[in-house]
């Protein structure tokens, strides 16, 4: 059991509450009524969590680069 195991099964189950309902009836995925909502709140605070972190944590060098080009130009 590693540290991240716990990490990516809350991804995959976002994941799963994120797919529509004729997606989750595809897989077998349970169909409950408070699917939609769970999914609702997982998007919005995973969107919380990605705002606080800085701007040069979740930037790609070779993007930074590119807008610093397309600046100067």
């Amino acid at each position: 059991m590693t540290p991240a195991r716990p990490a990516w099964a809350a991804l995959v189950g976002a994941a799963g509450t994120l797919l529509p309902p004729w997606a989750r009836r595809l897989y077998g995925l349970p169909g409950l009524p408070t699917t939609d909502l769970a999914a609702a709140v997982t998007a919005r605070a995973l969107r919380q969590a990605l705002l606080v972190v800085p701007d040069r944590w979740g930037r790609n060098p070779a993007h930074a680069q590119a807008l610093e080009r397309v600046g100067a130009a």
